[in-house]
């Protein structure tokens, strides 16, 4: 028997040609990843998770990657915001502003310790951690 007779007719209609055999890939019915163009990426997972996952958006013009996040309580996607990220922003900036500006007191801050201090330990009591300084 060849492929074209066991195809010729619809899954689950009797007769002749409608035979296809049980665990076959051709019965098998798309996944819930399965996009209907035959790729396999694009579609939820179907599963249930903790968290939803984050939505990002790609800037066409600078390659900017923003993420989104759902809020539960308006239910609407709002920026997700990213300490390390903004950190990262702020020393980047620093970086250029001592490129720019060597001998300002602005490249100098956070990089130069004060001579003949030595390194001290503090513990802040508002939130009880400890820091140098």
């Amino acid at each position: 028997m060849d492929d074209s007779s066991i195809l010729s007719g619809p899954v689950g209609q009797r007769g002749k040609g409608s035979h296809i055999p049980r665990g076959d890939a051709r019965r098998a019915t798309p996944g819930a990843g399965d996009r209907e163009d035959g790729g396999a990426a694009g579609g939820p997972l179907g599963i249930y998770a903790k968290t939803p996952s984050t939505q990002e958006v790609i800037d066409p013009l600078t390659g900017e990657i923003t993420r989104f996040k759902l809020d539960p309580k308006s239910r609407e996607y709002v920026e997700e915001i990213d300490p390390s990220r903004f950190r990262w922003e702020r020393f980047a900036h620093k970086s250029v502003v001592n490129q720019l500006l060597p001998t300002s007191r602005t490249s100098k801050c956070m990089r130069w310790r004060v001579p003949n201090q030595a390194l001290q330990v503090f513990k802040s009591q508002e939130h009880n951690k400890a820091f140098y300084a």
